[in-house]
């Protein structure tokens, strides 16, 4: 009973030997398809079916073998893929694509070296290209973008290049645009050299420059205000306006600024007829409409804005008041003069004879500033520059009637006039100083009867 337990025991031991002896070499073969595939011995799709064969008489252990390598497969077949396509990019140039495909190679590759050398290779390559682009966008001043360019190319491939590029183009950077701005400083311009330290500060983060800003506000401020009022000084009003108008749209809460253009506004002229009507009366027989650039004087100027008051053709014989217009304006004592011209259209020109005639006139309050004589096609334009100071109210208007040689007679042709470039003006003071009152006298005239 004994020598046959012990026989039993040697033949287990025989037989569990035999077992592990073919479990190694099975695994040595599922190792092997792998690196056939590895080496290029067989394809991808060969090297799968015959895991896939094994699979089939596998135990559970060699299974687990199996799936391992499989997946090791798969990554293999992706490494070879981008090695692949690494290739392909190098030889067209494309070093961005080239490297970022080597660097997919993975260890178990048998291109691993390979890779790993092509991409020191064309990572050189890409870094020459980066730096001649770096260059020239330097030399066309565009240094924000080279330094783009620079810090771009340090997620493609850094071997320490781009930090000493960087750190370079930076300084070149700040010392060119602090010339810059000197020299606009130095030119008087203001604005892009604000424009240029913003930019400095948006880079870098430097707090000094927030300080040059506001140093720099605060001239470009004085600047422009000392100029506004020159040309306000001068009537130059559209250039005081002007003037300001950088400042403004940069530095928009400056109340010295704020301050000169209610003052430029202050003094700028008033088209009368801007403002709203207080009371406006048009007689029976008279028509009003606007009088544009585009009409001429008897004179043929043209480029007047204003009224033009017309009488038809035969309207027949009526009241005087019914051949009046006036319009009259609140001015709250404003305003110190009203300018302007009163003139014949040019479309009657030729209305020359005694039937026809136009009287303008002013009022200052209830007193009469200005009344024109009686005039006709053929007279001169009337040009009035009145004092208007301390007065609440302004009327302006005319009478266009046929009112000659003591009768009324038939119109055979329409008569118009204008009341042309009305403006209310206010005499300018200087800065720290009060005006003296100065009020206009008024006319001792005497309107015409609205019932002559």
């Amino acid at each position: 009973m004994k020598k046959i337990k012990i026989f039993l025991l040697v033949m287990c031991a025989i037989i569990l030997c035999g077992c592990t002896k073919s479990q190694e070499q099975f695994s040595k073969e599922i190792t092997n398809v792998v690196k056939q595939y590895n080496n290029g011995d067989i394809s991808y799709d060969e090297a799968s079916s015959e895991l896939s064969s094994m699979y089939n008489n596998a135990d559970s252990e060699m299974k687990t073998k199996i799936d391992e390598e499989q997946a090791l497969l798969d990554n293999l077949k992706n490494s070879k893929d981008a090695f692949a396509s690494a290739q392909n990019a190098s030889n067209v140039n494309n070093y961005k694509l080239s490297i970022k495909s080597y660097a997919d190679v993975i260890a178990e590759d048998t291109n691993y070296e390979k890779a790993q050398q092509a991409i020191v290779d064309d990572g050189n390559k890409y870094l020459e290209e980066v730096h001649k682009l770096g260059e020239t966008y330097i030399s066309e001043d565009k240094y924000a973008k080279a330094i783009s360019a620079y810090k771009d190319s340090k997620d493609v491939y850094d071997d320490g290049s781009a930090d000493t590029w960087i750190a370079d183009t930076e300084s070149q950077y700040k010392q060119n645009v602090e010339a810059q701005i000197e020299k606009c400083v130095s030119d008087g311009d203001y604005q892009t050299a604000i424009i240029d330290y913003n930019e400095l500060y948006d880079y870098f983060k430097d707090e000094t420059y927030t300080v040059k800003i506001a140093e720099l506000e605060n001239e470009w401020v004085n600047k422009v205000v000392a100029e506004s009022e020159q040309y306000l000084s001068n009537g130059d009003y559209q250039n005081a306006k002007k003037v300001l108008n950088p400042a403004l749209g940069r530095i928009k809460d400056d109340e010295e600024l704020k301050a000169q253009e209610a003052r430029v506004e202050e003094f700028t002229p008033v088209n009368l007829f801007s403002l709203d009507s207080f009371a406006e009366t048009t007689g029976e027989y008279v028509s009003v409409k606007n009088w544009s650039t585009g009409d001429k004087t008897n004179t043929g100027n043209s480029g007047y804005a204003g009224k033009k008051v017309s009488v038809e053709d035969n309207m027949g014989i009526g009241d005087l008041k019914d051949y009046r217009y006036k319009t009259i304006y609140n001015i709250d004592g404003n305003y110190d003069t009203l300018t302007g011209l009163f003139a014949i259209d040019f479309d009657s020109k030729d209305c020359t004879a005694d039937n026809f005639g136009a009287q303008f006139f002013v009022l200052g309050d209830d007193d009469i500033l200005y009344k024109s004589d009686w005039i006709r096609g053929g007279d001169m334009p009337l040009e009035i520059n009145l004092d208007i100071s301390g007065r609440n109210q302004v009327s302006v208007g005319v009478f266009v009637v046929n009112f000659m040689n003591g009768g009324h007679l038939t119109y055979t042709e329409d008569f118009s006039v204008g009341l042309c470039d009305l403006y209310l003006n206010k005499t300018y003071v200087p800065k720290g100083t009060n005006a003296d009152g100065v009020s206009g006298e008024a006319d001792n005239g005497v309107l015409p009867s609205e019932n002559e």
